[in-house]
């Protein structure tokens, strides 16, 4: 069936916006973004209309926890009322959670984090998964985008059976989303798994995510194996016999030494960054992800975005997972960023990050991220009430999103 969805404005955000627009769309794809007026002389299709609306590219929402969705529900259920103090608390409060709910619970989450990002406007995720159980379920939802299966572990005998399976899970993946692999941290793996699962992900071209320099406390470990990490979470873990010697190094420079910096590799919040790990990044074209609330919810800091700006790192947003952030939506963390950084980024920058940027950084902007002939007729229905002509349409987008409608391969998607 061939459709034309037409609104006041259409933002492609690889071109200018287009005041009275149109999109052709047909077997799911975009055929043709132009004014409305130029597609209707050129096609015989039924027109959808919203009239004081804009039309634009869904959120691809970069980092993610959805199994993570109900996290607040399972911290209240353990009697845990007052706030974590430090990044180390904050881990065990996690690993101590986790243990507590079911796989039932688990999957409970994930499905309602699948439906809470539609809902919010976002039509792709870069989703982090532990439980690898729970890979069926991404084939009920209308979303799409790269599902990076999680690796923690120090202690071979614990580990294994995840590298064993790798090949069995990412087979379980529905056709929507893409497998990826997610070192879960620096200092949560061994050196050998970090070698092996750097070749076993070469030789199945997984794409790559780690969160990277979050707190200080991994800055004091990789120094000189102390600080938190050293004295806390590794006792509490059972982890005491796999302290490593100090290392005299950063985490990033780490990464890069051992082969893993590279345009396949997300690093996630890169708050404790030097200028060298800047250079370090910049040089190997490895994208940062930006999560700018749970950084300021755990109180780590923020990262250095005018640097990274300034030496061209590639960027994208993600709102990281309900354990840290009150929503799941991009267009808080937006306005988030806004608040946070007036100096260093522009509306149009912003927008662009959670789109284009962010279907770049999972390795999906072939089909998402931009509205262009040839790509998934994923996009957003924005109202925005008021003139939309006055030069400010991302600001205004932004700062008061009414999300009248998405669209997941030219259907409605809820």
């Amino acid at each position: 069936m061939v459709e034309i969805f037409a609104a006041s404005f259409v933002l492609p955000l690889n071109s200018p916006p287009i005041e009275g627009g149109g999109l052709l769309v047909q077997d799911k794809k975009i055929i043709a973004v132009a004014p409305l007026n130029e597609l209707k002389r050129s096609y015989s299709a039924p027109v959808n209309e919203f009239p004081g609306c804009v039309i634009m590219p869904g959120m691809v929402n970069a980092h993610t926890h959805l199994e993570l969705t109900r996290y607040p529900y399972w911290r209240r259920a353990a009697n845990m009322v007052d706030p974590s103090t430090s990044y180390s608390d904050w881990i065990q409060e996690i690993i101590n959670v986790k243990r507590s709910i079911s796989l039932d619970d688990l999957e409970a989450s994930l499905r309602e984090g699948l439906s809470l990002s539609i809902a919010n406007g976002t039509t792709m995720v870069g989703d982090i998964l532990s439980e690898r159980r729970l890979l069926p379920i991404y084939s009920i939802s209308p979303l799409s985008g790269r599902v990076y299966l999680e690796f923690i572990g120090r202690d071979p005998k614990r580990y294994g059976a995840n590298l064993e399976s790798l090949e069995r899970d990412i087979a379980l993946l529905s056709d929507n989303f893409l497998a990826g692999i997610s070192p879960h941290t620096p200092f949560t793996l061994s050196e050998k798994l970090f070698s092996l699962l750097r070749e076993k992900g070469r030789g199945l071209s997984l794409p790559q995510s780690i969160h990277l320099a979050e707190s200080l406390a991994e800055k004091e470990f990789f120094l000189d194996s102390s600080g938190a990490i050293a004295d806390t979470i590794f006792p509490f873990v059972g982890w005491n016999d796999y302290l490593p010697s100090p290392m005299k190094t950063t985490s990033t420079t780490w990464l890069d030494e051992n082969g893993w910096l590279s345009q396949s590799l997300l690093a996630v919040h890169a708050v404790h960054v030097t200028e060298d790990d800047i250079d370090h990044l910049h040089r190997n074209g490895t994208t940062v992800v930006i999560c700018a609330r749970s950084n300021h919810a755990l109180g780590v800091g923020m990262p250095p975005l005018g640097k990274l700006i300034s030496a061209n790192i590639p960027l994208a947003i993600g709102t990281d997972s309900m354990a840290t952030v009150a929503s799941l939506s991009m267009f808080d963390e937006l306005s988030f960023l806004m608040d946070s950084f007036p100096l260093d980024l522009s509306p149009d920058m912003v927008l662009r990050m959670a789109t284009y940027g962010g279907a770049q950084a999972i390795k999906r902007d072939d089909c998402a991220g931009t509205l262009e002939a040839g790509k998934r007729a994923d996009f957003i229905v924005v109202k925005v009430d008021g003139d939309l002509r006055g030069g400010k349409l991302a600001e205004r987008i932004i700062t008061s999103p009414d999300i009248e409608a998405v669209y997941v391969a030219g259907a409605i998607a809820t």
